[in-house]
């Protein structure tokens, strides 16, 4: 691609060759820019089809046969618009047969020829050789890849064109529009004016403060009326944002237009097509001749041209706003269409192709500073909440308790969003923190949630639209967004939006943008005056932030459900493998310590049947009564073990330490008469929430093994000691005793039946117990014993919310002298 410069035009016959290179140099420079951001289209329809969908009884001027109206007129066809504005020339040139295929109306004020006589005319007899040698090389050039818009200046008869080919690939484009005699001061003031423009943006921090400057320099740029700039909302309804008008010129600052204004096809175009003028809303347009390319059969696509006519709605719009010149271009950040800034001139205008393309650059850099200043603020704020996703992720992982995590303070589910409300729906019950709905309004949001077809993270601000009972709490939820965790179980996580009433003014009433005459003809509204609405059952808007965090929290919270079925299902499985274990140690005690009495008792009977006397029978029933004993204790163990099994049966209850461990030492009142044992409580905690019989037989099997392994030594010395902490109480019962060796015993200190002294009355079954009933609730049990010193057992059980009265533990060797004197 290169680019023609007419060297025999007044604009180079008069300067130097140093000059003219400086000119040449800008010139590339706007060339690059503008096929930077220009591009080609190719999409058609047939003029059939067309007619079919459009068709009615008055056509417009810009489709032949085709009518617009209220039920299709956000679908019109404004890429094939047969009509261009009156100040340029537009040619389609057939490429392979070097013909004219259509032309604009107009062409005999450029060359003379009527319009009718260049059909099926050689352009090569017709366009200068200039412009011929840009065809040429564009044509070479576009044989190899896709091409944009080629622009390049051009005199012909004396008068200044800027002359743009567009490449269709079966056929081109030439248009020729009008440019101001820009000499090289000229061109380096608009060079000038950019860069001084880029400065400015840049010093400017808030979207506010940038969208003020850019509308004040494209105002100079175009010595325009009025400049504004157009924010889109979600709606796609218009906000004017910044404004800068001429003195009595009518100010829209801060006034909002409806979508309809700006239907979607043409933002669909403004995406495409990032800037357009309008030289003269009053004017009359030009058809294209003929309006179906004769080839084709097809209207000519001309969305890519500077010159396509606008719609007619849109120029009676523009009248009506008492405007006769505009310019638009599109803000497009990351690809989307932000905004637009907007010209406004109340007479015809022409803002020239170098002008154009110094202000769209300035607008790609407007468009670049507001990303920056959003991802500034977003940065700051996306810091702020990954910190407390991480913290909650945190608790989660720890505790794996969900909702303990999300909603016990100092970080909650609610730093995550700027809701005011949050609500967690888990296994059938309601947790809410904050303003929310009741419970019921909940449970039945959450039922309906369930039957739509809805994404995994779903928001509306206006949540009463698309679930009508939600009108009766707008005040707390007009806002909502919903996380799904399960769908099948009605499982969520429910971020609620307060109601804010305010007031929008309109330019114009939004209901009346379109009106339909008595001849079927679309108009649009004529009022722009200012409209009052006041807006309710509408919340703030939800951030991108707080969507994409609530989304990731939740990948989070569903994976902790997940472990926490898991070890559901663990602890299942350790249970059935107790109850095994159990079910061994049962079978063990039927076995050795019931079966074998019977079969003892039997035997005992066959030598009374043997020996039918008055001797023998004396002594088969003190053995009988012996065995039945033992017996009788041995289903008393069975019973307890029992008991144990049936931990989660069991109330807790608040125990009064000093009271209990009163009376086990009233049952055990003989053996500490007969030892002498000193018993010496000191309890920092004096009760504790516990199932009553187990702290019963845990006090009895220490205290009676304290006594039963006494030391033959000395006297008898155990110390009971309490105190709480890390959220335990702990119950420390430590003696002087016999010790035991835990390097060779250690390892089955708590086995059934497993005994470690000789002692007529050890059975092996009292330590198992204890470990049984302190283990099923959560505690644990650490003992400390060296043998001829003592034993202490430390017994942790589980508590919440208890203040720390925790002390160093003393030594055994400390108890050992302490109980030797």
């Amino acid at each position: 691609m290169k680019i023609f410069y007419n060297v025999t035009s007044p604009v180079t016959s008069h300067i130097k060759p140093t000059h003219y290179t400086l000119a040449r140099i800008f010139i590339l420079f706007f060339h690059f820019s503008l096929t930077t951001f220009c591009r080609s289209f190719h999409s058609t329809h047939t003029i059939h089809k067309i007619a079919q969908a459009y068709k009615g009884p008055v056509p417009m001027k810009n489709y032949p046969h085709l009518q617009i109206d209220q039920s299709n007129c956000d679908k019109e066809p404004i890429h094939i618009i047969g009509t261009i504005q009156a100040h340029g020339f537009l040619l389609v040139l057939d490429t392979e047969r070097k013909t004219i295929a259509q032309v604009s109306e107009n062409i005999h004020l450029l060359t003379g020829i009527a319009a009718e006589q260049c059909l099926n005319m050689s352009y090569e007899k017709l366009l200068p050789k200039e412009v011929l040698a840009e065809i040429s090389s564009f044509g070479e050039a576009s044989a190899a890849q896709e091409m944009v818009a080629s622009p390049f200046p051009v005199v012909i008869q004396e008068k200044h064109y800027i002359a743009l080919l567009h490449d269709l690939k079966d056929k081109l484009l030439l248009e020729l529009e009008p440019t101001h005699h820009h000499s090289l001061t000229q061109l380096t003031q608009l060079n000038a004016h950019q860069a001084a423009t880029f400065q400015q943006l840049s010093q400017k921090n808030t979207i506010n403060e940038l969208s003020l400057v850019a509308a004040e320099r494209i105002q100079q740029l175009f010595d325009y009326d009025r400049v504004m700039i157009y924010q889109f909302d979600e709606d796609w309804h218009g906000h004017v944002v910044a404004e800068k008008v001429k003195p009595g010129v009518k100010s829209y600052f801060n006034h909002h237009f409806p979508a309809s204004d700006i239907p979607e096809q043409a933002r669909a175009m403004l995406r495409k097509k990032g800037i357009r003028q309008i030289v003269d809303v009053a004017a009359e347009s030009v058809p294209l001749i003929p309006y179906l390319h004769p080839r084709t059969g097809k209207p000519t696509n001309v969305s890519s041209t500077e010159l396509r006519n606008p719609s007619e709605i849109h120029l009676e719009y523009l009248q009506n706003m008492e405007v006769g010149a505009t310019v638009s271009i599109a803000i497009l950040v990351k690809g989307n269409l932000w905004g637009l800034i907007c010209g406004h001139h109340q007479s015809p205008c022409l803002i020239d192709y170098y002008q154009r393309t110094t202000a769209n650059l300035i607008t790609q850099y407007y468009a670049s500073c507001i990303l920056s200043a959003k991802e500034k603020d977003d940065k700051e704020l996306d810091q702020t909440y990954k910190q407390v996703e991480k913290t909650l992720i945190q608790k989660m992982e720890e505790s794996l308790n969900i909702k303990k995590s999300l909603f016990v303070k100092p970080v909650t589910l609610l730093d995550l969003s700027s809701a005011t409300g949050a609500a967690l729906v888990l296994n059938g019950k309601i947790t809410t923190l904050g303003k929310c709905p009741g419970q019921a309004a909940i449970r039945k949001l959450v039922q309906w949630a369930s039957e739509q077809t809805l994404p995994q993270v779903y928001h509306t601000q206006e949540l009463y639209k698309v679930y009508p009972p939600a009108f009766g709490f707008k005040q707390v939820a007009s806002g909502l967004l919903l996380l799904e965790l399960s769908r099948h179980n009605q499982e969520y996580i429910l971020y609620f939006k307060p109601e804010i009433k305010e007031t929008i003014t309109w330019a114009g009433n939004p209901d009346k943008s379109l009106q339909m005459d008595s001849e079927q003809r679309l108009h649009p509204r004529k009022s722009f005056a200012k409209w009052e609405q006041a807006i309710e059952g509408k919340s703030a808007v939800w951030s991108e932030l707080e969507i994409e965090r609530i989304r990731s929290l939740g990948k989070t919270v569903v994976s902790i459900q997940l472990t926490c079925q898991a070890e559901k299902l663990r602890d299942l499985n350790t249970q059935l493998e107790g109850k095994n274990a159990q079910m061994e140690d049962f079978t063990h005690i039927a076995s050795h310590n019931l079966i074998a009495p019977l079969n003892n008792i039997q035997g005992l009977l066959g030598l009374y049947h043997h020996q039918e006397d008055f001797d023998t029978a004396q002594l088969v029933l003190d053995k009988i009564a012996l065995v039945s004993g033992h017996m009788k204790q041995t289903l008393q163990e069975l019973h307890q073990l029992l008991k144990v099994n049936q931990s989660k049966e069991l109330s807790f209850e608040l125990i009064d330490l000093p009271e209990l461990i009163r009376r086990e030492m009233a049952n055990l009142s003989s053996h500490i008469e007969q030892t002498g044992a000193q018993i010496h409580p000191q309890l920092a905690v004096e009760s504790l929430r516990y199932p009553k019989v187990y702290m019963e037989s845990i006090l009895h099997n220490f205290l009676s093994n304290a006594l039963k392994y006494r030391s033959p030594e000395r006297t008898p010395y155990i110390k009971i000691t309490s105190w709480q902490a890390d959220g335990n109480v702990l119950l420390e019962i430590e003696d002087n005793g016999m010790g035991i060796d835990l390097e060779k015993y250690g390892h089955k200190l708590f086995g059934l039946y497993k005994t470690f002294h000789a002692h007529a009355d050890s059975r092996g079954i009292g330590l198992y117990l204890v470990r049984k009933q302190v283990e099923s609730l959560g505690g644990s049990i650490h003992v400390d014993s060296q043998v001829d010193v003592g034993t202490r057992f430390t017994v942790r059980f589980p508590l919440v919310g208890q203040e720390d009265t925790s002390r160093p533990p003393e030594s055994i060797e400390g108890m050992a002298r302490e109980g030797s004197h």
